[in-house]
């Protein structure tokens, strides 16, 4: 121990193969802060936490050379992308991480201080949204570099009033004594029952009378209890008294729960983080430095929306730690030419956005109520895959208390993450391009590529803005609040309507549009 304790404490550089891998895991270890919600972190077989109700676990793994490049990335920025993934999955239901769980694939020839600065920037993520790096594991790659992370966070609750019967507790006692009384003769009928199956093939004739002795007990004990019975009724109805319990209920936000009518916005802007992948990939394109260092971090250092979430859902205000780094990143972000809608269409222009300018959408939402069943079966794909879990979304959706009804994080770009939510909530979304949020930078670089900003903002992904689908009664209180305490924008980008032939259209100024569809892996 103190030879590990040495190492650890040495300034000299030091590579994996001379660490080891409990060496590597007491230095992490020693760079990280419990936080509230883990009971026990790093040094046992497995970690414990704090009572969850309903835990949510997300897991997101990012893989060399697929999601990253080492010379496009600091490691630093590379610790802060991996975790904040996460972090955006836990946020756009609304919950509270609580604790992580990170599994590195390293090859041995990896530089002890990238280890050190990929933790930094994790370990920084964490503090600023209040939870531990409770565990994981290490391995070694043959090469590539792979980083899996499952976070698990807390669902939001709802408190309600549930009432509950109780007796008298001498009623109660009588009661559970007659019951008792009963179950012991029941108990003993059954032994004989037993008994007699049992010794049956060895004396027939003791069978058939003990048979006839049998049902006239039986008889007797059945007309007891039905008195018994009805006796514990009456008393039970005249003695119960009503009290109400709190009762706490876990109430995740879904994908499940929009419906038509609903109004569907967005956080901050979108397609900047395509923006900065296509900088990279083309290195010889240079915008002013303030846009180009703009997107840069916007591609490398996303931020999950877990403040905004919670501030649309009415939830309380969490205490973040705020860290010089972010917020230097937030003021540089802060002095760019915002091109978000600052106007909150009225309730009426929301529920009738983008598809008011096309016959199509038209005639798509005057479908009958037959064949909108069927699109919503077939076209939309809610198969038996689908409905797992449909008991509980419904029951869930039942008592629903927010006024956000679903959600995600935009991961794979607008037009592919919102079609999930259409399937789920067995509705069609659409989307207007005329009123995407998208950045001065944005738009730069797109005229500088000469590539389309619409596509980037619809299919580039990896901007883990939030989608939100709200009623209308709601909007204008849920953008206001999530600007009065965090200052990021909400745009309304389309509606819900019932379900047609697709699960997402998509229209601009001329009407229907065809958009690109999201990243996908295979």
């Amino acid at each position: 121990m103190i030879a590990l304790t040495q190492v650890l404490m040495s300034q000299q550089p030091l590579d994996l193969r001379a660490l080891g891998e409990f060496g590597l895991i007491a230095r992490l270890d020693s760079r990280l802060q419990r936080r509230s919600g883990v009971r026990l972190g790093i040094g046992d077989d497995a970690a414990v936490l704090d009572g969850l109700q309903a835990p949510l676990v997300t897991c997101d793994c990012l893989v060399e050379t697929v999601h990253f490049r080492r010379d496009w990335t600091t490691p630093f920025q590379l610790g802060r992308k991996a975790l904040t993934v996460n972090v955006s999955d836990i946020a756009a239901m609304g919950g509270r991480p609580v604790a992580a769980f990170v599994t590195l694939a390293l090859s041995t020839n990896d530089d002890l201080s990238f280890v050190d600065e990929l933790s930094r920037g994790m370990e920084e993520v964490a503090a600023m949204s209040g939870f531990s790096i409770a565990g994981g594991d290490t391995s070694r790659s043959p090469s590539a570099l792979m980083i899996s992370i499952t976070l698990v966070g807390e669902s939001p609750r709802r408190v309600s009033q549930a009432r509950i019967s109780r007796g008298d507790s001498r009623t109660d006692r009588n009661s559970r004594t007659d019951r008792n009384s009963r179950t012991d003769r029941n108990k003993t009928r059954s032994n004989r029952d037993v008994d007699q199956i049992h010794f049956s093939a060895q004396a027939d004739l003791d069978r058939e009378t003990a048979s006839r002795d049998e049902a006239v007990q039986d008889e007797a004990v059945q007309d007891e209890a039905v008195q018994d019975e009805a006796v514990q009724d009456e008393a039970v109805q005249d003695e119960a008294v009503q009290d109400e319990a709190d009762v706490e209920e876990a109430c995740p936000v879904l994908r499940s729960g929009a419906r038509p009518g609903d109004v569907v916005l967005v956080t901050g802007t979108l397609g900047d983080s395509a923006a900065g992948l296509a900088l990279l990939q083309n290195p010889t394109v240079k915008l002013g430095a303030p846009l180009h260092e703009y997107l840069l971090a916007r591609h490398h250092d996303p931020q999950a929306r877990l403040e905004e979430m919670h501030a649309a859902l009415g939830l309380p205000k969490l205490a973040l730690q705020r860290v010089a780094t972010r917020e230097t990143a937030n003021d540089a972000r802060a002095t760019l030419p915002n091109e978000t809608p600052t106007s909150i269409p009225s309730t009426s222009a929301a529920a009738t956005s983008a598809a008011a300018t096309s016959a199509a959408a038209t005639s798509a939402a005057a479908t009958s109520a037959a064949a909108t069943s069927a699109a919503a079966t077939s076209v939309n794909g809610l198969g038996d895959s689908a409905t797992q879990g449909s008991d509980w979304r419904a029951s869930l959706r039942a008592r629903y208390p927010h006024r956000v009804r679903a959600a995600l994080d935009l991961s794979d770009g607008l037009a592919g993450d919102a079609a999930h939510i259409a399937r789920r909530s067995g509705v069609s979304i659409e989307i207007d391009t005329t009123r995407l949020p998208i950045s001065a930078a944005c738009r730069e670089a797109a005229r500088a590529l000469g590539v389309s900003v619409v596509d980037w903002a619809l299919g580039g992904g990896e901007d883990y803005e939030l989608l939100l689908c709200v009623a209308p009664d709601d909007v204008e209180a849920v953008v206001e609040d999530v600007r009065a305490r965090t200052g990021t924008p909400l745009s309304i980008v389309g509606k819900c309507t019932s379900p047609g032939t697709e699960a997402v259209v998509v229209f601009d100024q001329t009407g229907r549009i065809d958009a690109a569809n999201g990243w996908k892996h295979f």
